[in-house]
């Protein structure tokens, strides 16, 4: 579908408007590569990370570790909180998804956390990861296609990260709140 889609439009920008000519394809073709080049390196830094995160048993390990540390509900959920967004930061969704999941959800569960608050507990975590450097997959493609430093970026986005946090929080202390 995006193929097709990639088709008609150049169809009805070279045909129906023409607004396109060869110059301007080619800078359009350059900048579309240099955006999915960022996109695969971000992607395959990712999947190494992913990688040596089961060969290490690294999952495992955070699982036992936070059960050792506390049987207080407010501290394994700030833990589980914190450890997805560190993870988030270095790792795209679907890989923090399906690597955590299986880990974390069982000692939400125990601790009382309802599975759907849990999910949405676990995608706000990745929203907030995906926006944050090192990795921050969104940002960086967002950068890179809009030409603005990551650095300007997170400047003038501050506020909103605070907001996210906040909401975070309300999501995972107020069950009511997301149920």
């Amino acid at each position: 579908s995006a193929a097709i889609a990639v088709l008609y439009a150049m169809f009805v920008t070279v045909v129906l408007y023409r607004t396109m000519s060869w110059e301007n394809f080619l800078k359009a073709s350059a900048k579309a590569v240099k955006t999915t080049g960022v996109v695969l390196l971000l992607i395959g830094v990712s999947a190494t990370f992913q990688y040596l995160i089961g060969l290490y048993q690294v999952a495992d390990l955070t699982g036992r570790w936070m059960g050792a540390i506390s049987s207080d509900p407010w501290v394994i959920f700030l833990l589980i909180n914190f450890i997805l967004f560190v993870l988030g930061t270095f790792m795209d969704m679907a890989s923090t998804i399906l690597i955590c999941t299986p880990i974390f959800l069982p000692i939400a569960v125990q601790y009382g956390m309802d599975p759907v608050q849990f999910g949405i507990v676990m995608l706000v975590n990745c929203a907030l990861g995906l926006n944050t450097p090192p990795v921050g997959t969104t940002q960086f493609v967002g950068c890179a296609s809009g030409e603005v430093s990551v650095g300007k970026v997170m400047r003038t986005i501050a506020p909103f990260y605070l907001s996210l946090t906040a909401a975070l929080m309300i999501v995972t202390y107020v069950p009511a709140f997301s149920m």
